[in-house]
C-alpha cells in the first residue's frame, strides 16, 4: 500500500466513522457498520503487511493475522448492528484503534488532487 493509498483509506474509514456516530436510523445503521469492518479490516491487513481476501477470506486473514482484532471488530459490530448496549461504542473504538495504527483518522481539509494530497 502506498502512502497516498493510506491516506485515503484513513480518510474513508474517518468519515464514515463519523456517519456512524450521528446515525439514527437502524437500517443505515447496518450498512455504514458493513462498511466499517470491512474497510478496517483492509486497513489492518494492510497496515501489518498482510494479504487481503474477500467476503470469508477477509474474516479468515484477519483471523490469522491479529485473532484479538478480529474477535473485537467482529463482535463489536454484531453488537453495534442489534443495537445492543455500548455495542456502537465499543465498535467504533475499534476502528479508532484501527485508525491509530495507521497514522490516526484524517478529518476535514483532506482533497486529493492531480499532484497528490493537497492541504
Amino acid at each position: 500500500m502506498t502512502a497516498t493509498e493510506c491516506e485515503d483509506r484513513r480518510y474513508a474509514l474517518t468519515d464514515t466513522l463519523d456517519d456512524l456516530r450521528g446515525c439514527t436510523d437502524p437500517l443505515e445503521r447496518t450498512y455504514l457498520v458493513a462498511a466499517l469492518l470491512q474497510g478496517a479490516s483492509e486497513l489492518a491487513l494492510l497496515v501489518g503487511g498482510n494479504w487481503l481476501g474477500t467476503a470469508k477470506w477477509l474474516s479468515r486473514r484477519l483471523a490469522a493475522a491479529d485473532p484479538g482484532l478480529h474477535r473485537r471488530l467482529t463482535g463489536a459490530a454484531a453488537a453495534a448492528v442489534a443495537d445492543q448496549p455500548g455495542g456502537a461504542a465499543e465498535f467504533e473504538a475499534t476502528v479508532h484503534t484501527v485508525l491509530q495504527r495507521a497514522g490516526g483518522p484524517i478529518w476535514a481539509g483532506y482533497r486529493r488532487g492531480p499532484q497528490g494530497r493537497t492541504p
